[in-house]
């Protein structure tokens, strides 16, 4: 399965090797503690986890590392799930919903900690999000939810549609201001955090799939397309959106998005610097500035059929999220540098999938669906860290795979 088609920015920004940076080859002792199959950005703040936890870990991928969905990512990190509080509240509980919504808000602090961490080389900045009433009848809906999560103790503020369209020129009937919330080089990040994790002893293998996973109970045993067998005692699959045959069916739909930059210098009047944007409405079109003066602008989502087909789409489809970007700011100008397609994965409730298909099982799955996929990595990685270590996350049940 492609992931994307086009040319994804962070591609372009960062060298289509994305890998070139990192040490990568055959392996040179085939067994570990953990074998995380999959070296974006999931896999990568897994292993930098567990590397710091004192585990011997191996990262393997097919591609090089940080080309798969990680490249197609927009980056976009905000507490706010695609799931509102309310509606989440109606599936799960009232309290356990705020306790997911707090996760998120805790991972976006998390993962601009993890980043400042990483020096210089990672493009991190913290902002603030903005959630639109595009249509009248929305309004009244997200003033409540903005006591809702007010009173889950988050920052939700609501602004009427004036002062939306005076702080940052957007066209709407008013909409939630929220923090925390920040916008990454998701590539950057992921090379990052894989240089620290080798630093710590971590083995990448790239450009070499799993063929083969059994599990005998102790010890699990994975062959390579190469034919080289690595044992470990634990495998975590961190795959993004390409779904392991261990993952329950049913459990994810796969969805398209379309997605594409400005060139530098654009007009993007009082939203310069603004918040990250997106809307209330389904599918909903979502937006975020650049520290170059760039706009990223996606959306028209739809459900994902095969590659072609959705490739297909996408001069169509960009068209679509131009001209909705349009309405909600009439006032500035830009002009597209480059475009492209990806694939998501949707769960019925809007959370991740963390943890082992069956109790107790040693084969695990750390799958940050929707469009907080970098947020929900940040709360994988610490979820199985802790589980790895024999102590108890409060936050596992709300992602675990039988929830």
């Amino acid at each position: 399965m492609h992931l994307y088609s086009g040319t994804p920015w962070w591609l372009v920004r960062n060298g289509l090797e994305a890998g070139a940076d990192l040490r990568t080859g055959a392996m040179p002792r085939t067994r570990c503690d953990v074998l995380v199959v999959g070296a974006g950005i999931t896999g990568a703040l897994v292993a930098d986890a567990l590397v710091a936890d004192g585990h011997d870990v191996v990262v393997v991928d097919r591609r090089e590392p940080g080309t798969g969905s990680t490249a197609a990512s927009t980056a976009l990190l905000q507490y706010e799930i695609d799931t509102e509080l309310l509606d989440l509240a109606r599936h799960i509980g009232d309290a356990r919903a705020a306790q997911a919504y707090e996760a998120s808000a805790a991972a976006v602090e998390s993962c601009i900690a993890i980043a400042a961490g990483l020096g210089d080389s990672v493009e991190i900045a913290r902002t603030t999000s903005l959630y639109v009433a595009t249509r009248r009848s929305e309004a009244r809906r997200l003033q409540r939810e903005g006591a809702a999560r007010r009173a889950a103790g988050l920052v939700a503020d609501w602004l009427d549609a004036a002062e939306v369209r005076t702080r940052w020129g957007i066209v709407c009937h008013g909409g939630l201001h929220c923090a925390p919330a920040a916008t990454v080089d998701a590539l950057r990040l992921t090379r990052a955090l894989l240089r620290r994790a080798q630093d710590g002893g971590a083995r990448i293998v790239a450009r070499h799939g799993i063929e083969q996973v059994v599990d005998d109970g102790t010890r699990i045993q994975a062959m390579l397309d190469d034919g080289t067998a690595i044992e470990s005692r634990w495998l975590i699959w961190a795959t993004g959106y390409e779904l392991p045959a261990t993952l329950p069916t049913g459990l994810v739909a796969l969805h398209s998005t379309y997605a594409f930059i400005t060139t530098p210098g654009a007009d993007l009047g009082a939203w310069a610097g603004g918040p990250l944007v997106w809307e209330a409405s389904r599918p909903y079109t979502y937006m975020r500035t650049t520290t170059d003066g760039r706009m990223i602008a996606g959306g028209a989502d739809l459900a994902f059929r095969e590659p072609k087909a959705r490739d297909a789409l996408l001069p169509r489809r960009i068209a679509q999220v131009g001209k909705r970007v349009g309405q909600l700011m009439p006032d500035i100008t830009w002009q597209r540098e480059y475009e492209w397609a990806g694939t998501f994965g949707v769960t019925k409730d809007g959370l991740p999938c963390i943890g082992a298909a069956t109790p107790g099982g040693r084969v695990l799955h750390a799958m940050g669906y929707g469009g907080n996929g970098i947020t929900f990595s940040v709360i994988a990685a610490r979820v199985l860290r802790d589980q790895l270590a024999g102590r108890t996350s409060a936050d596992a049940p709300l992602y675990a795979l039988d929830r």
